[in-house]
């Protein structure tokens, strides 16, 4: 892999550059769109239920309502997120003058000379998208969590009120995590 430059001479301003391959940073901006997407989805359903919560008269019609909106919700996300890669993908190692421009990537010979072009992205742009999709996935964690106890849990006869104010609170805490994870990025 080269692009050739045209240094006078020889290139002397070589720095190192590591590449991953362009489809694998393209994947990992994929899911973390999906991941994204799911994320603003369930936010919003939060979001309702707290709008929804706020002075409100009956306790026991108001979480009837949430529970309807967020089982919906639920029904609507794939039953899971898209998983990170288990490993980071190896980068290559190529060289790069910043004088005229040149990509030299030695490889070993193996006696035939087949030149496929490549698209390549630096290692760095893959390495930041993959910390964003954990952060995604963090996010996305704490709010499905939330949205599956509106969905799934019920009050005792007589709680409902008490069960309400509880999972508002939970709701506004998954929502400052999220926002928290949204800022770190």
């Amino acid at each position: 892999m080269s692009k050739p430059g045209e240094c006078p001479g020889c290139c002397s301003q070589e720095r190192r550059l590591e590449l991953v391959p362009a489809f694998e940073h393209d994947r990992l901006a994929d899911q973390n769109a999906e991941t994204a997407g799911q994320v603003a989805e369930l936010r919003a359903t939060v979001e309702r239920f707290l709008a929804g919560a706020t002075g409100v008269r009956d306790a026991a019609q108001a979480l009837a309502g949430a529970r309807q909106e967020a089982r919906a919700t639920l029904a609507t996300l794939r039953s899971s997120a898209p998983p990170l890669p288990e490993d980071d993908v190896e980068p290559s190692v190529a060289w790069w003058c910043e004088r005229c421009g040149g990509i030299d990537a030695p490889a070993p010979c193996i006696g035939v000379c087949i030149r496929k072009p490549a698209e390549w992205v630096n290692a760095r742009c893959y390495q930041h998208e993959r910390a964003h999709g954990v952060r995604l996935l963090a996010e996305r964690r704490g709010l499905i969590a939330t949205v599956r106890a509106l969905a799934f849990t019920s009050p005792r006869p007589g709680q409902e009120e008490r069960h309400l104010r509880a999972l508002s609170e939970r709701a506004l805490s998954a929502l400052h995590g999220a926002s928290q994870a949204a800022g770190a990025a």
